[in-house]
């Protein structure tokens, strides 16, 4: 096996199995309450919600795609989600749905871009992904284009739907089985 069939190997199904639990963790979720922060016994919880959440990931594909060459079709985000959703972008609680677009929508854009890029990923040269990426802060923490990748396909995920998991808790509903 070379090393990007190994890479392959090692990368695909565990960003599969997140896009699989991103899939059990939306099962239930009101629209209604989905741009809502919780409150807990009078406290109202500082935490993402499920569209910020599902924004702040819909964006990824799509750079993903301009870091790699690989196609553009089927993972662009309009044009106001990095301004809603990037890194840094704060959560505002949003009951009335005036902030953000539709649950639906940002978990649609985040599950449909995400297996592009899968789908995509074996075309690409290992010249492709080991590309040092130009950003000084991303080369700085991953060194390459590949390393990156692995990063926003596999513990980028979790680390969100982990919150995800927690604003159910929160917000009374019952764990993703």
């Amino acid at each position: 096996m070379d090393a990007k069939e190994t890479l392959l190997s090692n990368l695909l199904p565990g960003a599969r199995m997140a896009i699989g639990y991103a899939e059990k963790l939306l099962v239930g979720i009101p629209e209604e309450l989905a741009a809502q922060r919780p409150v807990v016994n009078g406290t109202r919880i500082d935490t993402n919600h499920p569209v910020f959440i599902f924004g702040h990931l819909s964006i990824y594909p799509a750079l993903l795609a301009e870091l790699t060459g690989l196609p553009k079709d089927g993972v662009e985000v309009p044009e106001q989600y990095p301004g809603l959703f990037q890194i840094g972008s704060p959560c505002h609680d949003d009951p009335k749905g005036e902030i953000y677009p539709r649950l639906s929508e940002v978990s649609g854009r985040f599950l449909s871009g995400t297996r592009a890029i899968l789908e995509r990923l074996p075309s690409l040269d290992m010249q492709a992904l080991n590309k040092e990426l130009e950003s000084p802060s991303r080369r700085e923490r991953f060194g390459t284009v590949g390393a990156f990748a692995l990063y926003i396909l596999l513990a980028h995920p979790q680390v969100h739907l982990g919150q995800l998991s927690v604003w159910r808790r929160c917000m009374g509903l019952s764990a993703a089985l």
